[in-house]
């Protein structure tokens, strides 16, 4: 992946970020590059507005509790979307809209989610998106979960939740971390 990425900062106290992404694709018959990232977002006091290719930020949410080793997912999911961030540390709101070529609405899945540190060590995150496109029926998908840290050890747990309708599917991801630091 090569990149670019930077801020402006105007008189009325508003900030304009932009990201380029390109990435190159090596698996298959032939190599590609696509646009992996293209966005600009505009924040102030209230939060961001964030408009162009980009990451599930809302569905991060919840990935962020189980992601211990912050590694990158091996699936990426990165959509035309407008996403709406309000709060900060303390209290996450958002709420985005995803836009894809196979549907006539002007977004086809609408996502929710937030996360709250609840208290010094605990931390709670939800998010729910349904996905109401042409090609499949209408998903809803429901993550919820928490981490808690106490000294040197974290652990935390996510319940995913997915209903196409006529199957549902259930997972449950658990994860733990040591630092070790002090060694």
């Amino acid at each position: 992946k090569l990149g670019l990425r930077g801020q402006a900062e105007s008189i009325e106290d508003f900030t304009f970020d932009y990201q380029v992404e390109l990435a190159l694709g090596t698996v298959g018959a032939t190599d590609s590059v696509l646009v992996s990232q293209a966005n600009v977002t505009v924040g102030g006091s209230l939060g961001n507005l964030t408009v162009g290719r980009q990451d599930d930020k809302v569905a991060d949410y919840t990935a962020d509790l189980v992601d211990v080793f912050s590694a990158p997912s091996d699936i990426v999911s990165v959509s035309d979307a407008m996403l709406v961030e309000m709060g900060g540390d303390e209290l996450k709101i958002g709420l985005a809209g995803i836009m894809d070529s196979s549907s006539d609405e002007m977004f086809d899945t609408m996502s929710f989610g937030f996360s709250a540190k609840v208290i010094d060590n605990l931390d709670f995150a939800v998010s729910f998106n349904v996905d109401t496109d042409a090609v499949n029926p209408d998903i809803q998908t429901i993550s919820y979960g928490g981490g808690y840290n106490f000294g040197d050890m974290y652990v935390s747990a996510v319940w995913n939740d997915v209903d196409y309708g006529t199957t549902k599917v259930s997972n449950r991801t658990f994860a733990a971390a040591y630092s070790l630091d002090k060694i």
